[in-house]
């Protein structure tokens, strides 16, 4: 394997750690425990740490170790107060203009979200909380390519360290999925229906449905995973 294929692997594989929560925030990692774990010098770990610390999942002390980054609790609130306020448009879009391979695309998303969910019910240990998140993605994402705004999307998901990490804290502490389902099924509902009425009210319980699962855990037994955390009184009202 060139060495540029193999530090593309191990930053793959890494950044899948990071942002599944296997690492954890706070934790220390060591190059030489990667050079260990990975077969390889220390000068491909330093280009992958370095290419970790730039997406801010890391934080290079130098000459001491290396820790993943907390999340960001007001980056978050921003990010969340940012998706709410621009996917409201680009979902009502979506609603007036689908074609019906995209509603297609979406039902077929939602049967797979399902069957996950019921997993998460039935046989937890067997439960993908990955592919859960992946697949939930994908249905947001739909909304953004059907209506012209891609880029918008992928901005974003550019976020690992804040957003995304979030979201994976929200199905493995929160147990978001059967939240997550009833609110998805209330989007295809609209998307059927055409009843852009209920888009905004619909969306902000969406995206703030993290911080409500949460909120008790955030500032108690989740605390040492956050950063920026504000008083308890001060938090944003949630809808």
């Amino acid at each position: 394997m060139r060495p540029v294929d193999l530090c593309d692997e191990i930053y793959r594989e890494l950044t899948r750690e990071i942002v599944s929560m296997q690492l954890l925030p706070g934790q220390t990692i060591s190059e030489n425990g990667l050079c260990e774990r990975f077969g390889v010098s220390r000068t491909p770990i330093r280009s992958v740490l370095q290419r970790l610390s730039h997406n801010r999942l890391v934080e290079i002390v130098p000459h001491k170790h290396t820790i993943i980054t907390l999340i960001d609790y007001d980056i978050l609130r921003q990010i969340i107060y940012e998706r709410v306020a621009v996917e409201c448009m680009v979902f009502r879009d979506f609603v007036l203009n689908h074609t019906q391979e995209q509603l297609d695309q979406a039902r077929h998303a939602m049967e797979e979200m399902r069957k996950l969910a019921l997993m998460q019910r039935v046989a937890p240990q067997k439960f993908n909380p990955n592919r859960f998140f992946s697949l939930d993605r994908s249905m947001h994402k739909l909304w953004f390519q059907a209506t012209g705004n891609p880029y918008l999307f992928e901005s974003f998901e550019s976020d690992l360290a804040n957003y995304n990490r979030f979201c994976m804290m929200d199905i493995q502490a929160g147990r978001n999925t059967a939240d997550v389902m009833e609110e998805h099924e209330s989007m295809l509902r609209l998307v059927e229906t055409g009843d852009i009425s209920q888009v905004e009210p619909l969306l902000k319980r969406h995206f703030y449905g993290g911080l409500r699962r949460l909120e008790s855990h955030i500032f108690d037994d989740l605390a040492p995973y956050f950063s920026n955390l504000p008083q308890a009184e001060e938090t944003p009202d949630q809808e």
